[in-house]
């Protein structure tokens, strides 16, 4: 929770062009940590996990946690 409210200080006082406006942003922060409560920045939702059945609500969380705006960004290197 740190973390995300370190970030969206961040962003207020930052003064550069940007595709994504900050509204956007703080959705896609809010939907990714609703998904599965870490900031994972997935560009496609993640897969069900195999081991547990999922509720309607965490599969809406699921899907609506892919960065999926135009907040998204594509990296060359793993960040797990």
């Amino acid at each position: 929770m740190k973390n995300l409210l370190f970030m969206i200080f961040l962003t207020g006082k930052t003064l550069a062009d940007a595709v994504c406006n900050e509204m956007t942003f703080q959705q896609e922060l809010r939907e990714d940590i609703q998904d599965n409560h870490q900031l994972d920045c997935l560009r496609d939702p993640r897969e069900p996990d195999s081991n547990k059945l999922e509720t309607d609500q965490e599969k809406i969380n699921r899907l609506a946690g892919a960065w999926d705006s135009a907040c998204a960004f594509e990296a060359e290197y793993d960040w797990h």
